[in-house]
């Protein structure tokens, strides 16, 4: 009896490709060790839980298997986060793609498969806006003199 098999689809900003292997890296908390010297005593400071982190084998098939990979590729390359949607364990946003290897061989012409790690990104901290008016630092700082007048006499 043949069985068929139904190849799921994932996509990496709103790029489609077929995944032949997911895996989460990490789970579980992040610790960091204290080890106390002269004794057999270790405490393992709980940091939080690590962020997301996927390997994914993926391939492009198909006619316009090549229009795919180099939109894919195109989507590596852009330093932004995106949204990556897996067959298996769901969508997570704020997703970054590590450096990864594109393969092709002989015997499969017109397939290119590739091993890619995703990892969760936070927004990088910026500037924010002061608050502070020129007019508040001003009545601020005329607070100030007037708190500590007479404090000091000449000499």
């Amino acid at each position: 009896m043949l069985r068929m098999i139904t190849m799921l689809q994932a996509k990496y900003k709103n790029v489609f490709f077929f995944v032949r292997k997911e895996s989460v890296d990490q789970l579980g908390q992040k610790r960091i060790t204290h080890d106390y010297p002269n004794t057999q005593a270790r405490y393992m400071e709980p940091q939080g839980t690590v962020p997301d982190q996927f390997t994914i084998d993926i391939f492009f098939s198909s006619p316009v298997w090549q229009l795919q990979y180099e939109g894919f590729k195109r989507a590596l390359e852009d330093p932004r986060p995106g949204r990556l949607v897996l067959p298996t364990f769901g969508v997570f946003e704020n997703m970054v793609a590590m450096p990864a290897r594109a393969e092709s061989n002989q015997s499969a012409v017109g397939e290119i498969s590739m091993t890619v790690t995703f990892t969760r990104t936070a927004e990088r901290p910026s500037p924010t806006q002061a608050t502070t008016s020129k007019e508040d630092v001003s009545e601020q700082a005329q607070a100030v003199r007037g708190a500590i007048k007479g404090a000091f006499t000449s000499v």
